[in-house]
C-alpha cells in the first residue's frame, strides 16, 4: 500500500518560522507538495476503475510520475531552504518505494493483459 508523503505537515508547520515572501514561496511550495501527492493516489484509484488493463496501467504510470514529482518540490524545496535535508531523504525513499509497488503492479497488468484470451469487442 502506498503511504501518503509525511513531508506536507512538518513542510506546513515551518511555515510561521518565516517571513512574508518567505510564507508566500512557501505556501506555494506546500501546495505543488499537496497537488502532487494527491494525484498519485487519485490517479491509481481512478486506474483501479478501468475495465482494461492497459487503462489501468496508464493511470498508474500518470502516478508513478506524480510521484516523481512530489520528489522534484521536495528537493526544489530544500534548495530554497525550506525542506530539511532529513525530510527530504524521507521523501526520496517514499517515492522510490511507491514507484517500485507501482512498476511492479504496472508489470503484473501488461502480463495480465497479455495473456488473458481476446474477446470479440477487443
Amino acid at each position: 500500500m502506498l503511504e501518503p508523503m509525511p513531508s506536507l505537515a512538518i513542510i506546513c508547520g515551518q511555515a510561521s518560522r518565516f517571513g512574508s515572501a518567505q510564507a508566500g514561496a512557501l505556501s506555494t511550495r506546500r501546495s505543488a507538495v499537496a497537488s502532487s501527492t494527491r494525484a498519485t493516489t487519485a490517479n491509481i484509484a481512478e486506474g483501479y476503475g478501468r475495465f482494461h488493463y492497459l487503462d489501468n496501467a496508464k493511470f498508474c504510470s500518470n502516478a508513478r510520475g506524480s510521484c516523481w514529482e512530489t520528489l522534484d518540490h521536495l528537493i526544489t524545496g530544500s534548495d530554497e531552504g525550506f525542506v530539511a535535508t532529513e525530510l527530504l531523504n524521507q521523501g526520496r525513499t517514499l517515492v522510490n518505494e511507491a514507484v517500485k509497488v507501482l512498476n511492479g503492479y504496472m508489470s503484473y497488468l501488461k502480463r495480465a493483459h497479455r495473456t488473458r484470451p481476446a474477446t470479440n469487442n477487443e
